[in-house]
């Protein structure tokens, strides 16, 4: 059986489409001057192609990814960073959403517009992550 990629899915089929992409963030970070930065971008610039390519399809583009392996919520964990970077290698915002489930995160999904980039919050938050 072949192979398939994104660009197997017609961009008809994906405008004005909720897409959930499961993306590896998982990036090395460090304290800098107080501030978290990322040492080594490279999974997340693998990720701008297929994440572009629905951005031109006019989806609504909903990532999900985890970061470390926090036992529960961790300020130090959040995705905040990786969306700033993300913002700056798409050349657009990304809406970062502060949960991964519930009904506010419903609502702001239900209000992105088409080509529009959210990212939610770091879903490994969730112990059901792993099982």
């Amino acid at each position: 059986m072949d192979q398939l990629t994104i660009k197997d899915i017609s961009r008809k089929n994906l405008e004005n489409k909720n897409i959930l992409v499961r993306v590896d963030f998982n990036v090395p970070q460090e304290k800098k001057d107080g501030q978290t930065i990322i040492t080594n971008d490279l999974r997340i610039k693998a990720s701008i192609p297929t994440i572009n390519y629905l951005i031109e399809s006019k989806a609504k583009v909903i990532l999900v990814s985890h970061l470390g392996r926090p036992k529960g919520f961790d300020n130090e964990l959040k995705m905040d960073t990786v969306a700033k970077r993300l913002s700056k290698l798409l050349g657009k915002d990304v809406l970062k959403l502060n949960d991964s489930i519930g009904t506010e995160i419903q609502s702001a999904i239900k209000d992105l517009m088409p080509g529009d980039v959210c990212l939610l919050e770091n879903i490994r938050f969730y112990k059901e992550e792993e099982k």
